[in-house]
């Protein structure tokens, strides 16, 4: 038995061996990589793993003359392990205690940026000092007021008396972002904020990266007169800067699928590189010095544009490609993208949590692995075709080459998506044939136009029209693609387990592991099986009744899971808060119970109606009787509406049901808040009691016993009565609210909450609040934060 077992198993580790001995680089990286990964998931002390990689550094030594494999081995665990080491010492974040105002004073390290729309600016403070004292760590600063002559710049050192203080929120939904990891991977450990007449600008510091920003600020000062109708996206395309995009535009990017268009990123790069190149040649300089003249300008261009990790991972990608051209070595994708890899880990590993970083490696990493399997299921097609061929063959591999480039970089993006956005375009393939190559015209077109404005500026507006006019076709089909009932479909997170398994299959099939094309279309046949199952694999089955009071900030918004219904009660601001969480959990929402139109309640309307279009809409019955702003309005126009009112009845479940206890029919509020639409969530010994806004003159109409308690308008004096608390006697009270001018949650109410023993949770301390709820009237409580 043993004879054929060991010869079986080696057979089957030998591509892998093979892969290792071969590819030294990318197996550093992998292990790399999975030395970050296990760091920030287990967080062991960055001593225990230099300790252990000590250890294995110095096993690796002895076994390197006898055992040469075990050698191997152990070297890339060695990697892992210091990875993961320099992880966790990156990782450690400061415990910093602050007052609510304080001077702060620093030096600004990034390209401010003003957002128009909400009157501020944002910016980074490096050398950061509150009070007089060094922090040690940077800050990020809102200042708030008109800042549209560009006022703040790199370099400048601030000064901002009495500026308001806080820490950075961490994660407080499930799945939600973390904004305080977002920071801290930025060298990041505060926020402040201020106004532009308050702020100091005690000096300024010359840099090269600072005429940078400057030069990047005066060449986007001439595409308004280059390109009239459609500068914001041409500065987007060209200069990085998307602060003139609105939100509509770039979700109806997403939705087609070529959101990366207009975030710079290596399709960018080449397309500056090969332009820089042309017209080099055009002056007939040799093709060294144009190398190393591309190369310099790559690097100070992506320095102008504001180095994200995807430009700085294709312009060290183009300079190891044109060094290799240098020294007669030249290096395939995976060398390159391993080696940029490593260089950026070693700078700061925690940038692997960047979504920009993660979706470009993914894309270059699938098209390493993915695109000569894919093209190799199309009959016939050659990846290089000979220029012998056909002008018909020719065409044809080209048209293939493209549609399994773009197969293999959704393929390889697929997991990134559905976890960190919940959503796919199932129409990226096929959108990206026809808008990239108008993309790629717009993209040298605008170039011309900007280097011909310098000459004459005539034949330079004459350029940019035609740029222009690319971009007007390529906004009708967005929005004639964003705007199909298909083109985007919802999709869950998957687990760690499925990634790898999905990561490991097309690892198998890609010419690096498997060289017979047979066994390599059969495995990319799995792979795309697999991506397809998960997508498409039904939702788990949820059983009894669980409320979540998510924290959608300063506004109000729960998720009702009822049995295998999903249903919501208020949907939080314009934000996209609880329309991730449903999405992000594959829920299929059955029906949204609007309180009232508030939009710290109604907000959120438009974008969960935009996700589920079948979800029916519940609201009070004197709804039109209130003041419907435009967007709530319009969001729900479309909608199948019920109006309820008191002794209506919906059945969320087969035992499980919420009976409107207010308000009564043909009420007139005096005030919104007042016509509420307040539910009594029944299951079995179980209830809940679901109150919007309303205030004290409603409370004496209200007599149901409750388990659980939302509690009224954030907990505002003029709500959640001494009578009501009476006759609802609630075991647990759940208040959204979060740091506002309005005092909330009130002391008066918090002492109510106190008389009547009942037990409090607040999203602005809690997080999100979960209540699992049991037939026979037990509970469970669970929260996002500790």
């Amino acid at each position: 038995m043993q004879s054929w077992r060991a010869p079986a198993f080696e057979s089957a580790f030998n591509p892998f061996i093979r892969f290792v001995r071969f590819r030294k680089l990318a197996s550093c990286a992998l292990f790399a990589l999975i030395g970050c990964v296990v760091s920030l998931k287990a967080s062991a002390g960055f001593i225990v793993y230099l300790i252990l990689a000590c250890a294995g550094a110095l096993m690796a030594a002895l076994f390197y003359r006898r055992k040469r494999r075990i050698s191997a081995f152990l070297t890339l665990i060695c990697v892992m392990l210091l990875f993961a080491s320099y992880t966790q010492w990156r990782n450690q974040r400061p415990e910093i205690v602050l007052n609510k105002k304080g001077d702060v004073k620093g030096v600004i390290s990034s390209r401010p940026v003003y957002q128009l729309d909400k009157n501020r600016t944002l910016l980074y403070l490096e050398d950061a000092s509150v009070d007089g004292e060094a922090v040690g760590y940077g800050a990020y600063v809102y200042i708030y007021g008109n800042n549209e002559s560009g006022k703040f710049e790199y370099g400048q050192t601030l000064y901002l008396p009495v500026a308001g203080l806080w820490i950075p929120d961490g994660r407080t939904n499930p799945d939600g972002f973390d904004f305080n990891a977002y920071l801290w991977r930025k060298g990041v450990a505060f926020c402040a904020s201020s106004s532009v007449s308050k702020t100091e600008i005690l000096s300024e510091k010359a840099s090269l990266t600072r005429g940078l920003y400057r030069l990047n600020r005066y060449l986007s000062e001439r595409f308004e007169t280059l390109f009239p109708t459609n500068a914001h996206l041409m500065r987007a395309l060209l200069l990085g800067d998307r602060s003139g995009l609105s939100d509509e535009t770039y979700e109806s990017f997403q939705e087609a699928g070529i959101a990366h268009l207009v975030a710079l990123s290596g399709l960018h790069v080449s397309c500056v590189a090969m332009f820089i190149e042309v017209l080099l040649m055009m002056f007939l300089i040799p093709a060294k010095p144009r190398g190393v003249i591309t190369m310099t300008v790559i690097f100070l261009y992506t320095i102008m544009t504001g180095a994200s990790a995807s430009l700085m991972r294709a312009a060290m990608m183009y300079a190891l490609l044109v060094a290799g051209r240098f020294t007669g070595h030249p290096s395939d994708l995976l060398t390159r993208l391993s080696c940029a890899f490593l260089i950026q880990l070693a700078i700061n590993p925690l940038t692997i949590q960047d979504t920009g970083m993660q979706l470009s490696y993914l894309s270059v990493l699938s098209l390493a692995l993915m695109h000569k399997p894919i093209c190799a299921l199309f009959p016939l097609a050659k990846t290089n075709p000979d220029d012998g061929e056909s002008v018909l063959f020719i065409i044809y591999s080209r048209f293939v080459n493209a549609v399994s480039a773009s197969c293999a970089i959704q393929m390889g993006t697929l997991p990134a998506m559905a976890s960190l956005f919940h959503s796919v375009p199932v129409l990226s393939v096929p959108v990206n044939l026809i808008v990239v190559p108008l993309g790629l015209i717009s993209v040298y077109i605008g170039a011309s136009s900007l280097v011909v404005s310098f000459a004459s500026m005539p034949a330079a507006v004459f350029l940019g029209k035609i740029a222009d006019g690319v971009w007007t076709a390529i906004l009708f089909l967005t929005d004639w693609i964003s705007g199909l009932s298909f083109a985007m479909i919802n999709a869950r997170a998957w687990s760690v387990w499925i990634i790898l398994a999905y990561i490991l299959l097309m690892a198998l099939a890609s010419p690096y592991i498997t060289e017979k094309r047979g066994l390599s279309s059969c495995l990319t046949a799995v792979s795309a099986a697999l991506a397809v199952a998960v997508l498409l694999w039904p939702r788990p089955v949820h059983e009894g009744l669980e409320l979540v009071f998510l924290d959608a900030g300063y506004a109000d918004s729960c998720a009702i899971l009822a049995d295998n219904n999903t249903y919501v009660y208020d949907c939080g601001k314009d934000n996209e808060i609880t329309a991730d969480y449903l999405t992000s959990r594959g829920s299929d929402v059955k029906g949204i119970f609007i309180s009232h139109p508030d939009i710290d309640h109604a907000g959120g309307i438009r974008e969960i109606l935009k996700r589920y279009p079948d979800a029916e809409i519940y609201v009070s019955e004197c709804w039109n009787r209130m003041d419907v702003g435009e967007l709530v309005s319009e969001a729900i126009s479309k909608s199948t509406i019920h109006y309820l009112s008191a002794g209506d009845a919906v059945s969320l479940s087969d035992g499980i049901t919420a009976h409107v206890v207010w308000p009564e029919k043909g009420f007139e509020p005096k005030e919104d808040n007042d016509g509420s639409l307040v539910i009594h969530i029944v299951y079995n010994e179980a209830s809940a009691l679901l109150t919007g806004d309303i205030t004290a003159r409603v409370d004496k109409y209200i007599d149901v016993d409750a388990d659980v308690l939302k509690v009224a308008h954030h907990g505002s004096k003029m709500a959640t009565s001494e009578a009501l608390l009476c006759a609802v006697t609630p075991r647990i009270s759940v208040i959204s609210v979060s740091s506002n001018g309005h005092g909330h949650p009130t002391e008066e109410v918090l002492m109510r909450l106190s008389e009547m023993n009942s037990e409090v949770y607040r999203t602005d301390e809690c997080g999100a609040i979960t209540i699992g709820m049991f037939e026979d009237g037990t509970y469970e409580i669970k929260t996002e934060l500790p």
